[in-house]
């Protein structure tokens, strides 16, 4: 009965995409096309129209193991061509592929969340709390001139040593964290830089967070709501659980000004596309 109620909402979502294609008076895959960019646009909602049927047909299929995980990204397997951000909100709630006012947005490999529940799903993703709420796959394919990279305690720290030295209201911020001794007579000390950091890094899970010295507290709290990133943000490549096991391979893609309206992305050549997902069995 559960998986007729799953196919039913999964054609629900295929008539709104295709609606979507339709709306958008974008013509079939076959039919003639008159420009380069009406081609591409078809060829990305073909694209993600399939990604959104294979993320659903893997519901009851094997979970990629933790092993495989770390093998691919050994080997420095690029980022797929179609990422997925899963959210428990969706973007007519918040209009944006991001958490609002984030400067980063996390995205992965849809595939590698096959055969998961629903609390597995945000388990995998790093969430610090997990309930049975709806969960929203939003697609996207971002433009060739924009950067998806894998994040590290290095980019991250040159990301705010670059938003410390141009960023005069957030430079404020960090310099009116009591006894943090970032800056020196104005100048920002990068030796203090990268102990701060080293210590971010060597910090995991909500407990050892919570015990730092509040300067080193107040600090990473502020990058955090900057950035997106949370206790269990490692730098390593993949997401982490709240028991410290491997989630999935990590990405994410930097603008720098939270402009993450997506009208404004499609504007600039990304193609988004959200809907609702299905997963396996609740536990």
């Amino acid at each position: 009965m559960e998986n007729v109620a799953q196919m039913s909402v999964l054609q629900s979502e295929k008539v709104a995409l295709q609606e979507m294609i339709s709306t958008e008076k974008l013509p079939g895959i076959d039919s003639v096309v008159q420009t380069e960019t009406e081609k591409k646009q078809i060829q990305s909602k073909e694209l993600i129209l399939n990604a959104e049927k294979k993320l659903h047909e893997n519901i009851n299929k094997k979970p990629v193991a933790p092993e495989e995980i770390l093998a691919k990204i050994a080997s420095e397997e690029k980022p797929p061509e179609i990422l997925v951000k899963i959210s428990t909100g969706s973007s007519e709630n918040y209009g944006t592929i991001a958490q609002a006012q984030k400067e980063y947005c996390f995205v992965c490999d849809y595939e590698e969340l096959r055969g998961l529940s629903n609390k597995d799903i945000q388990k995998k993703l790093g969430f610090e709390t997990f309930n049975d709420i709806d969960l929203y796959a939003t697609f996207i394919i971002p433009p060739k001139n924009v950067k998806v990279e894998r994040v590290t305690f290095d980019s991250l720290k040159n990301d705010v040593r670059k938003k410390l030295l141009v960023d005069e209201k957030f430079s404020d911020n960090i310099k009116g964290i009591q006894d943090l001794n970032l800056f020196e007579d104005n100048v920002l000390n990068e030796t203090r830089l990268d102990e701060i950091f080293k210590i971010y890094e060597n910090t995991f899970g909500d407990d050892a967070v919570n015990s730092l010295e509040k300067p080193i507290k107040d600090f990473r709290s502020i990058i955090q709501s900057l950035y997106g990133t949370n206790p269990l943000f490692t730098g390593n490549y993949h997401t982490t659980t709240i028991d410290g096991d491997v989630g999935v391979r990590e990405y994410i893609i930097k603008r720098f000004g939270s402009d993450w309206d997506n009208d404004r992305l499609q504007k600039e050549g990304f193609t988004i596309y959200e809907t609702k997902i299905l997963t396996g069995e609740k536990k």
